[in-house]
């Protein structure tokens, strides 16, 4: 694990949790996955490119230790209207 621009205490505790975790959770710590959610389909997982950001799609980002939500332009209107 790097350890670069973490403090002592981070950098202990996201050890101590790699290691109690199984292999599927210490798998999403090493490599994050990225799924997009769209109307055209269920759930995929995208690379992480210029690509998947699209104004019709939602992207979530799961590092385990955070959760990103990315809304594109039409999802971000559609939520701000109340649909």
């Amino acid at each position: 694990m790097q350890t670069f621009n973490s403090s002592p205490d981070d950098s202990a505790y996201k050890k101590l949790t790699f290691m109690r975790e199984d292999t599927a959770n210490s798998l999403v710590m090493i490599q994050a996955s990225l799924l997009c959610y769209s109307f055209a389909g269920p759930p995929s997982p995208v690379l992480l490119d210029a690509e998947s950001v699209r104004p019709d799609v939602a992207l979530l980002l799961d590092t385990f230790f955070t959760v990103v939500i990315w809304r594109g332009a039409t999802i971000a209107q559609w939520r701000k209207e109340g649909y």
